[in-house]
């Protein structure tokens, strides 16, 4: 019974069908995946970003207004896709039964960690990418699948992607173990999964 993290960019929240889109691309996965989905901020998180440019916050209080941010977007998923299961700690994410998403709320889960010894970075290079990086590893995920909203290029690599700007600096530290991670474009109606290279 595989445990497979999803990362939803924030880009993507202006999509239509975006609730229909998801229910697709589950529905041709196994039966039995359990599913966690991180939400990212997207326009939410850039008004973050226009305040700590304009007002100077600060890294970590820049950090914590933009994981607050999230908390919007976790609503709007949850009203837009069916029976998902609120995620606030660990012991939820690893208590999910076959078939069922859960619904990570990252500001609970941020908690969480740190209350179980886990050091979380403070800045804007640890965004949702590497959170959900973080969180596969913490729960022993057999893959992650990054949901964006453009194709990943000709050469499909961490390194060559956090180069270009499509993936945060964090996230290749965030990965603690090895797991599958793939990227799907899900603005392209195939959504095909490219797998991604160290």
């Amino acid at each position: 019974m595989s445990l497979v993290v999803y990362k939803l960019g924030g880009s993507l929240l202006d999509l239509p069908d975006l609730g229909q889109r998801l229910m697709r691309l589950w529905s041709e996965r196994p039966e039995e995946e359990r599913r966690l989905l991180i939400v990212g901020g997207g326009k939410f998180a850039d008004v973050v970003r226009e305040w700590d440019a304009r007002f100077g916050l600060g890294d970590e209080d820049a950090h914590e207004l933009a994981v607050m941010s999230l908390g919007l977007s976790e609503s709007l998923i949850d009203r837009m896709i069916p029976r998902l299961v609120n995620v606030t700690d660990f012991q939820e994410a690893l208590g999910l039964d076959e078939g069922e998403t859960g619904l990570v709320s990252v500001a609970d889960l941020l908690d969480d960690g740190e209350q179980r010894g886990a050091l979380v970075p403070r800045s804007w290079e640890f965004t949702t990418d590497a959170i959900s990086a973080w969180v596969a590893s913490i729960v022993k995920a057999d893959e992650l699948i990054l949901l964006k909203s453009t194709d990943c290029g000709e050469e499909p690599t961490i390194k060559g992607l956090q180069a270009e700007g499509k993936l945060d600096g964090e996230f290749w530290n965030c990965r603690q173990r090895d797991f599958r991670i793939d990227w799907i474009n899900l603005r392209d109606e195939k959504m095909t999964a490219v797998r991604l290279r160290g």
